[in-house]
């Protein structure tokens, strides 16, 4: 779960259901079936992506990425804060 504060309280995000995702090299396609957008996540970004799976907070994610980008954890933690407002503006993630 990434856990976001919402104007109501607490919203917990995951992956759109609509949003397919297809391995090209190192890099993630998402593509969007609700409109054909497509989008591409490079390799760390993908490490985020598949990572928010509706259990882990937005602190676990940034541990998670952290380790093997070899990043100290509050850059770490910024730079997923960030991805995850992009896809969630992109609308790639949604409210649980």
């Amino acid at each position: 779960m990434v856990v976001v504060a919402g104007g109501g309280g607490v919203q917990l995000l995951v992956r759109h259901p609509d949003i397919s995702t297809f391995p090209l090299g190192d890099d993630l396609v998402l593509y969007d079936a609700r409109d054909g957008a497509v989008h591409v996540l490079n390799a760390t970004a993908a490490l985020v992506w598949t990572a928010v799976d509706g259990t882990r907070s937005t602190r676990a994610l940034a541990r998670g990425l952290a380790a093997p980008c070899g990043m100290a954890a509050p850059p770490a933690l910024a730079d997923v804060c960030s991805l995850l407002a992009d896809l969630r503006r992109a609308d790639l993630l949604v409210a649980n």
